[in-house]
């Protein structure tokens, strides 16, 4: 479950979904030290990527907002549990 606001349609609205109901798949890649996983959501447009390290005595868990993308033929700012993205061409 996440929220999110289309900035582009009213501010004040949150919106709340899930993986399942925005048609969600998942890719998996094998890293040296862990994995990384691609959540792509076609229903709402987005592809968010998530890496995951087992360090020495500690798990560390990045959302690599570089490479988050828009796949929505309009620009649009959106806000998902605090993170802005912007798509930018």
């Amino acid at each position: 479950m996440f929220s999110y606001v289309e900035f582009n349609v009213r501010k004040d609205v949150v919106k709340e979904s899930s993986f399942h109901s925005q048609g969600g798949t998942a890719d998996f890649k094998k890293l040296e030290n862990g994995f990384q996983v691609t959540y792509e959501m076609p229903n709402i447009g987005f592809v968010i990527p998530i890496e995951v390290q087992l360090e020495e005595d500690y798990v560390e868990t990045k959302v690599l907002a570089a490479e988050i993308i828009d796949i929505k033929e309009n620009s649009r700012k959106v806000m998902i549990k605090g993170k802005k993205i912007q798509k930018v061409d």
